[in-house]
């Protein structure tokens, strides 16, 4: 997954801040890209990781990051043992969603996924690098399938105001979630069979207690 170097460069980097990591990395292209970034971005972190990783700026093309996996960066306690957020998947698109199965659905479209675990901190440069670990949800894909399903039976039936990321009808080790995408405001939206319901945007997630079960390390 990472070459020799890589493994050597970061395993010495354990606990520096982002900022260490950058300046022991020296790279002119990267140091400039950030110097020219206005508003750091929510995924600013994963961005100058993905540069580091790969040699290169990242895009925004639909293809996996590197070497078949996405990468993402997630916040997890001082100690690097527990996630302490969740990572989103896809939105929930009611206006498809009724049309698609869930082999076609964009729920696995990123199912490997390269977890770069970091401190949480408001200023982005000053977050401690942790470690890194990898999920692969094709290995829960008959739970993913089922769950996904459950939601989906919801917005065909009109009742999506009954999303709940804990849903006990999925079980205690429920991998798939719902959580609200960034607003609050309601929209109405009309099913197929004519049935008129109202319902806040949403994303598929895996909550943080997932993503410290599911990781594994690298």
């Amino acid at each position: 997954m990472l070459h020799n170097s890589q493994i050597k460069f970061f395993n010495k980097r354990i606990g520096f801040t982002l900022e260490s990591i950058i300046d022991d990395y020296n790279n002119p292209h990267l140091k400039s890209w950030i110097n020219s970034v206005s508003g750091k971005s929510k995924g600013f972190a994963g961005e100058i990781f993905e540069w580091i990783i790969t040699g290169e700026q990242g895009d925004n093309k639909a293809k996996p990051d590197f070497n078949g996996y996405e990468i993402k960066t997630i916040s997890f306690d001082e100690l690097g043992e527990k996630a302490i957020e969740k990572m989103s998947l896809t939105a929930v698109s009611y206006s498809t969603i009724e049309d698609e199965v869930f082999e076609t659905s964009h729920v696995l479209d990123k199912s490997k996924i390269f977890i770069i675990k970091l401190t949480k901190n408001k200023n982005t440069l000053k977050r401690k690098f942790l470690g890194f670990g990898f999920i692969d949800l094709n290995l829960y894909t008959n739970q993913v399938k089922d769950e996904y399903n459950y939601y989906r039976s919801l917005v065909c039936e009109g009742k999506a105001e009954l999303f709940n990321s804990s849903a006990k009808i999925l079980g205690k080790n429920q991998i798939l979630h719902i959580r609200t995408a960034g607003t609050t405001k309601y929209k109405r939206y009309t099913t197929k069979t004519g049935k008129e319901y109202t319902s806040k945007p949403y994303n598929f997630t895996l909550d943080y207690k997932v993503i410290t079960r599911l990781i594994k390390e690298i």
